[in-house]
C-alpha cells in the first residue's frame, strides 16, 4: 500500500517489509512485525481451504479475497476469543486463477497468494 505520511515520502509494504522514501533518491527498508501469522491449505484449491490464524491476542480480523485486478470476490470478518483460529472457506463459486487473500487486524495485514483450480 502506498500512503504519504507526515514527511510526504511514500511507503509501501510488501511481504513483510516495510520500503519508506522518495523511491528516486532515498529509500529505507525496514522488517515488520505482523501481530498474527497466516496459513492456507490446501494451495491450490479446488471448492474449499482452510485458513489458520496464528496470533498473540484474541482479536477480530477481516478477510478479503481479490483477483490480479483488484476485484473484490469475498469478504468475511472473523471474531475469536481464541489465539488460534481455523476458519473454512468456501471458494466454490469463485473463477479459475490467482488471488490474494488479504487478511488485517487493527494493527497488521497479511497478504497470501491463492491459485484456484
Amino acid at each position: 500500500m502506498f500512503f504519504q505520511n507526515e514527511n510526504c515520502c511514500k511507503k509501501v509494504t510488501i511481504y513483510g517489509y516495510a520500503y519508506k522514501g522518495d523511491f528516486i533518491n532515498n529509500i529505507e527498508v525496514e522488517k515488520m512485525q505482523n501481530d498474527f501469522s497466516m496459513q492456507v491449505y490446501p494451495n491450490p484449491v479446488e471448492s474449499n481451504c482452510n485458513l489458520k490464524i496464528s496470533n498473540t491476542e484474541p482479536g477480530d480480523y477481516v478477510c478479503k479475497l481479490y483477483d490480479l485486478q483488484g476485484k473484490l470476490y469475498l469478504q468475511k470478518e472473523i471474531s475469536s476469543p481464541h489465539q488460534n483460529i481455523l476458519f473454512n472457506l468456501n471458494l466454490e463459486n469463485i473463477p479459475q486463477g490467482v488471488y490474494i487473500l488479504n487478511l488485517s487486524n487493527s494493527k497488521s495485514t497479511v497478504y497470501q497468494k491463492i491459485i484456484k483450480l
